[in-house]
């Protein structure tokens, strides 16, 4: 395989011609290139005797023809040379052209599939990547390198050593995988030790780690490859909204959900905050995990990520939004035992703890609300696509059609409603004018004291869920509990 280097070639139209029809590596006689590009046989035949002699393409071994009107003619068949530089001066020649045709056989081609197997996916990456600045050759190029198996496979590989790491004390055989999870070629040797160091600390006492998600982000043994993971989210993160997020939850979803419920079931991870994770990561794939930590994702900004970040691709999309804000309100005591149960009691006063969050639930539940409420009108006016991107920005709230980027929502308008009913809920009488609907407990959330009552979203009665305002009391209750259970478990 040719590996030459040097400046990009330059190409002419005829001789782009004959190189995008070699792309399919299944080689060509000049015969039939002539037929197929429909130029003399004589001027073709120099073409590609130059294409030949500059290294472009080479004449393989005779075979006998293809061709079903002459079984027994010997042809010459002509393939291009597999070579990193042939390849990103045919796309470099296709840009110019913008040819979106051109480039889509190029992309889905055989060719490009050696080069891929060859040289890596960065590379295919790297010699694409500018072409994501425009959003509709984006939408092409995503298409077809996200269908593509090698490249499906090479993000497959992303959720082995993090099953691995995470499970490996739940393994049965571990002995049998020791040693296959630690030769990634782009990983040094001190990080493949630090993985081996980690596997053999946890295995010595699983009760003295900390939160078995958090351990391998925050902790150096398992920082590498975590890089490693979110380097390649950000890297999915360029690809055409729609095609990754569909991508995304066809061919890798299914495998990060199997380690939560995994977690789940050893009780290294409670179940509220299984079912939360298994949601967002079908809902905001490329700001979840292993991108960023689960528990920052929902206590730093406490509980904003109900409505941040998350893609919705069709009305389905819109129940499982709903469904992830209420397993917060529904398993509200998991969650925040998940924040505390590794810390000594006696570092929280646990009854201000739960004020506090109780507080920024109400705060953002009330907000998601309004969200909702909009959403919804969008879908039953028909106002955009289907396809829509929520999430916050330094304009305020958005709703961004996916389809054209349009913004489903006036800015500033909707930006101070949103906001100022959450610190004022009288003001919620505002979002008439934007959504036509109001917040029917409204007036609930301004008599019921916000730091002690856990107030539900308005859509939770609707949908036949649980909906009343839950008492500090029965969340303190349910949390001593948990964290009693846990205890004995360490003695035992």
């Amino acid at each position: 395989m040719r590996t030459a280097t040097g400046r990009l070639l330059e190409l002419n139209e005829k001789q782009m011609e004959i190189l995008i029809e070699l792309v399919d590596n299944e080689g060509h006689p000049l015969g039939k290139l002539a037929r197929i590009i429909k130029r003399d046989e004589g001027n073709l035949y120099k073409t590609l005797k130059r294409l030949e002699q500059i290294n472009i393409i080479y004449q393989g071994d005779v075979r006998k023809s293809n061709n079903p009107a002459q079984p027994r003619k010997l042809e010459h068949p002509y393939y291009l040379e597999k070579d990193c530089r042939i390849f990103k001066s045919i796309l470099k020649n296709i840009i110019l052209e913008n040819s979106k045709d051109q480039l889509v056989k190029l992309l889905d081609s055989n060719y490009a599939d050696i080069i891929m197997k060859e040289f890596g996916f960065n590379f295919i990456y790297n010699s694409c990547k500018d072409l994501f600045e425009r959003p509709e050759i984006n939408r092409i190029v995503s298409r077809v390198l996200l269908k593509n198996p090698s490249i499906i496979e090479a993000f497959k590989q992303l959720v082995v050593p993090i099953q691995t790491i995470l499970l490996h004390p739940y393994c049965e055989n571990y002995s049998e995988l020791n040693n296959d999870y630690f030769r990634f070629n782009d990983t040094s040797p001190e990080i493949r030790k630090g993985f081996k160091d980690h596997f053999n600390y946890v295995s010595k006492d699983n009760d003295k780690r900390p939160p078995i998600i958090s351990y391998c982000i925050f902790y150096p043994t398992g920082l590498g490859y975590i890089h490693k993971a979110a380097t390649i989210m950000n890297i999915l993160g360029g690809f055409d909204k729609i095609e990754v997020n569909a991508f995304y939850r066809r061919e890798l979803c299914q495998e990060i959900q199997k380690i939560y419920k995994a977690l789940e079931s050893h009780s290294k991870i409670t179940k509220g905050l299984q079912e939360f994770m298994e949601l967002d990561s079908y809902l905001s794939p490329l700001t979840s995990y292993p991108g960023n930590d689960p528990y920052a994702l929902i206590f730093s900004r406490p509980f904003e990520r109900i409505y941040d970040d998350v893609y919705i691709l069709g009305p389905n999309d819109v129940k499982i939004l709903k469904n992830r804000a209420y397993l917060i309100y529904d398993k509200f005591s998991d969650l925040i035992f998940e924040l505390v149960h590794y810390e000594p009691a006696e570092r929280y006063n646990l009854n201000l703890l739960i004020k506090q969050f109780i507080f920024y639930w109400n705060k953002s539940s009330f907000s998601f609300d309004i969200i909702i409420n909009y959403l919804e009108r969008i879908n039953d006016e028909n106002m955009g696509s289907g396809k829509y991107h929520l999430k916050i920005s330094e304009y305020g709230y958005q709703i961004i059609d996916l389809e054209n980027g349009d913004s489903l929502l006036p800015p500033r308008q909707y930006a101070t409603d949103v906001w100022s009913s959450v610190l004022c809920p009288m003001n919620s009488r505002k979002i008439d004018s934007v959504s036509n609907k109001s917040i029917s407990n409204a007036n609930d959330y301004i008599t019921k004291d916000p730091f002690i009552f856990l107030r539900p979203c308005d859509f939770f009665k609707g949908d036949n869920l649980r909906s009343d305002f839950i008492h500090i009391d029965e969340i303190k209750s349910e949390l001593k509990l948990r964290i009693k259970g846990h205890d004995r478990r360490k003695k035992a």
